[in-house]
């Protein structure tokens, strides 16, 4: 004759990955076998230093957006963005650049190479101005703007930034509000075609309009724009400073 015991099941709560990785970073990516594959998108940790204010100092973003309208109503096809996909709903317009041409997309970096100005870009001083402020190097300087209700899928710029100490990607918010986020993500598919990936969020971050940051390109990343406004960034490439670098690898 058999007897049955009542048995206690606890519901324990799952562990998620942003938990495994706080608790061991390095365990995490080492049974990861995306990260050995592809080690230049493993995050830095603290996740904060991903996306990561660089200074306090705050840009006049009305300064800007008034080079950006003056500009585009002195262009005779009154219109300076150029689609970055063919969705349309993630644009660009080329500040610098390796010809002083048009770039709307990544291509490798000429180190010894001076970048150019575009006709634009020539137009913008005060933009100019920032850039000069910086005091160093600058590579590929655009503005992107993303439509309203619009993401921009999983993927890395490992490609132009995996070495941090030459170059690093840099923004400043121009037009924004709390439901626009970057996102850093945990690779969870490798990509089959065109560099989009499948990822989980590890940290999802809102950049406030006007200051400068430093953003993690290198780890899987994502934006997305919930809100009914256009997301407009000044997004600069250039070499760091050791103050930068200081700050990042803190």
């Amino acid at each position: 004759m058999f007897s049955f015991k009542t048995l206690t099941i606890k519901n324990e709560k799952k562990i998620s990955n942003k938990e495994k990785f706080i608790k061991n970073p390095i365990q995490f990516v080492l049974h990861n076998r995306f990260y050995l594959k592809y080690p230049t998108i493993i995050p830095l940790f603290p996740f904060e230093d991903n996306i990561l204010k660089l200074s306090s100092i705050k840009y006049d973003t009305i300064k800007i957006m008034d080079e950006i309208n003056i500009a585009q109503s002195n262009n005779k096809n009154n219109n300076l963005w150029i689609s970055k996909g063919k969705s349309n709903i993630w644009d660009s317009i080329t500040i610098k650049s390796k010809n002083g041409e048009e770039q709307p997309y990544l291509e490798e970096v000429d180190f010894n190479l001076e970048y150019k100005y575009t006709e634009f870009g020539a137009q913008c001083n005060y933009i100019k101005e920032i850039l000069d402020s910086l005091n160093t190097k600058i590579y590929l300087v655009r503005i992107l703007k993303l439509s309203p209700n619009s993401k921009v899928s999983w993927h890395t710029d490992e490609i132009v930034f995996k070495n941090i100490n030459n170059i690093i990607r840099c923004h400043i918010p121009i037009k924004t509000n709390k439901d626009c986020k970057m996102l850093i993500g945990h690779p969870l598919k490798e990509p089959e075609k065109n560099n989009i990936w499948e990822a989980e969020t590890l940290l999802e971050s809102h950049l406030e309009e006007g200051y400068i940051y430093y953003t993690n390109v290198n780890a899987l990343h994502s934006v997305y724009n919930s809100s009914d406004s256009e997301r407009i960034h000044l997004v600069i490439d250039l070499k760091p400073t050791e103050k930068y670098l200081q700050l990042i690898f803190k």
